[in-house]
């Protein structure tokens, strides 16, 4: 099982994005990012953690199958995720450059 620690942290800094002002949307997106890598490497550790590939028995094959698919898709989910937020915060940086260089061109 993953820590749920990690879990309650997930939460938390997705809370926290979801309120965020334009104060401080920049750090907590970059800790949100930094979680949800956290978070993907534990999800591709799992299978293992939980010996899947060791399983055996009749209706083992169906057990893999669904255990492999669930974190397959919490693996997609995170990654969907990821991307909406490195697509938040590159529209905050890449706004603050492009302000930065009219300032010193204009």
């Amino acid at each position: 099982m993953l820590s749920p620690a990690l879990q309650e942290k997930m939460r938390n800094a997705r809370l926290a994005l979801d309120g965020a002002t334009s104060d401080n949307i920049i750090e907590l997106c970059k800790r949100y990012l930094a979680l949800l890598g956290e978070y993907r490497a534990e999800l591709y550790k799992f299978p293992d953690a939980l010996g899947i590939n060791q399983w055996s028995g009749p209706f083992i094959l169906e057990d893999v199958g669904n255990a492999r698919k669930a974190i397959r898709v919490a693996v997609e989910s995170a990654t969907r995720e990821r991307n909406r937020a490195e697509a938040l915060l590159r529209s905050f940086t890449a706004g603050a450059v492009m302000r930065r260089s009219r300032r010193l061109t204009g």
